[in-house]
């Protein structure tokens, strides 16, 4: 260790916050992060999710309307017949879908969406505290500048406003 002579601060820095405390706060703050970041995709895979659902129903109907208009079912009677039973199952399966589609929207989709709106206020408080940590350090170092100063006059009222602040 080397010896300044001239250093004022040659003690250890004061802290407002303990070490362990803002250990603690770092691993909440990663924790609300990655909660943050999970409930993000599980709403983007819902909504994802729903629209698949959707697409694969209109492919399905597509193949059957393509199939109902080619050759094969005016030629083959029991092919049409397949083809009639296969579209009657798609439109008990599609009622099924949009019933299981409008589930996940309400289930998944619409709480995830207001869940995630907490993060951003949560992220900005965490920042005023930072803002608020640097201020109060600042106005400290003030402090400590003006008490180490000659009592005049003029100090004295510095010294004196710089207090109101840290009290």
């Amino acid at each position: 260790m080397s010896w300044i002579p001239f250093n004022r601060h040659g003690g250890a820095k004061q802290r407002v916050v303990s070490r362990q405390s803002e250990r603690e706060l770092e691993r909440e703050v990663k924790k609300l992060e990655e909660l943050d970041e999970v409930s993000r995709k599980l709403y983007k895979d819902g909504k994802r999710y729903v629209e698949a659902n959707n697409g694969l129903s209109k492919a399905e109907h597509k193949i059957v309307q393509d199939l109902k208009s080619s050759g094969i079912c005016e030629t083959d009677r029991q092919f049409y017949l397949n083809v009639e039973s296969w579209e009657k199952s798609l439109d008990e399966l599609d009622k099924n879908r949009q019933e299981m589609n409008t589930n996940i929207q309400k289930t998944v989709v619409e709480p995830m969406k207001k869940y995630s709106s907490v993060f951003p206020s949560v992220q900005s408080a965490i920042k005023k505290r930072e803002q608020s940590l640097q201020d109060y350090n600042k106005t400290q170092a003030k402090y400590n500048k003006y008490q180490d100063r000659d009592r005049t006059g003029q100090n004295i009222v510095k010294l004196d406003t710089v207090s109101m602040y840290i009290n």
